[in-house]
């Protein structure tokens, strides 16, 4: 049963839905991107527009890694992902792994894979392969930072590039796509939504327990990335809260500061209140880029 939003006709639907097979389709098998250590089964009943998938047993499984399309009013991108995982999944068996008890909203965090055909066998994925990471491989969602989804964040994010490279999805859209840090009119237009920024690190300052790393020479009006005194303490210490996958080595090595001059891509939420900026409290959200593929040269 697809739990299909009002105003949303079968016609366009369909046009919508994309085929799965493409050439990211060959990345996203299981063995490749997620552990399955402790994995249960389940069929799923039917999928919400939320993209949490609910189960014949009572449970709903809610994807990690995943940022999903939060459109208001909902654009052609969270359209499509709604209908392509309700036409794929609704009635198909599933295996998943379940990282922690169900979230105030009674959603379980997992790892997903579809492991048996779905009700339209011409849209099925391979055996086993990651619900999670087929969506990022479409472009109908960006990898979201989360602790949860860290054993897989590396494998998500070469998956995106794939998606990112061939124009699917949102990455299509202009809005959506990897925005130049000095186009600080772009960051302002994207106000509390979600975004992916790209650029070159100029300098870090300080202020009271804030540390600011700057893209732009005018702190409050160039974007910058903000961080707090407890989350800096806790990437430099490589604490649990903060080790990343990627970054971990070079802040333990040499700071903050050795990240100046570099091409970095930083994911979270845009707040212009102060000028353009995104807090960090993750270092997965910062990505060290190839100079030589930036968004603004």
């Amino acid at each position: 049963m697809l739990h299909q939003p009002t105003g949303f006709g079968t016609a366009a639907a369909i046009g919508l839905v994309l085929a799965w097979t493409t050439p990211a389709t060959a990345l996203v098998q299981a063995p490749q991107l997620c552990p399955t250590a402790g994995a249960e089964q389940g069929q799923v009943t039917s999928v919400d527009f939320h993209l949490v998938m609910h189960l014949a047993d009572g449970r709903a499984l809610r994807l990690v890694g995943i940022e999903r399309p939060d459109d208001q009013p909902a654009g052609e991108v969270q359209l499509a992902a709604f209908s392509k995982l309700a036409a794929m999944m609704s009635g198909a068996p599933v295996t998943f792994t379940a990282l922690r008890a169900p979230d105030r909203w009674g959603e379980i965090p997992a790892f997903v894979f579809a492991d048996g055909p779905a009700q339209q066998p011409d849209q099925s994925p391979p055996a086993t392969a990651s619900v999670n990471a087929l969506l990022i491989a479409q472009g109908l969602a960006r990898v979201g930072v989360t602790v949860d989804a860290r054993p897989c964040f590396q494998s998500y994010l070469a998956v995106e590039a794939g998606a990112r490279a061939a124009g699917l999805g949102l990455w299509a859209e202009p809005a959506k796509r990897i925005l130049a840090a000095s186009d600080t009119r772009a960051l302002r237009e994207q106000a509390g939504r979600m975004v992916v920024v790209e650029g070159i690190l100029l300098h870090i300052g300080e202020a009271g327990r804030r540390t600011y790393l700057n893209f732009g020479p005018r702190r409050g009006a160039d974007f910058s990335v903000t961080i707090g005194k407890q989350t800096r303490d806790a990437l430099e210490k490589g604490s649990k809260a903060g080790a990343p996958s990627e970054m971990a080595p070079r802040l333990l090595a040499a700071g903050l500061p050795s990240l100046v001059g570099q091409r970095l891509r930083v994911r979270g939420l845009m707040d212009v209140q102060f000028g353009p900026q995104i807090e960090l409290f993750d270092a997965d959200q910062i990505e060290l880029v190839d100079a030589s593929a930036g968004v603004d040269r």
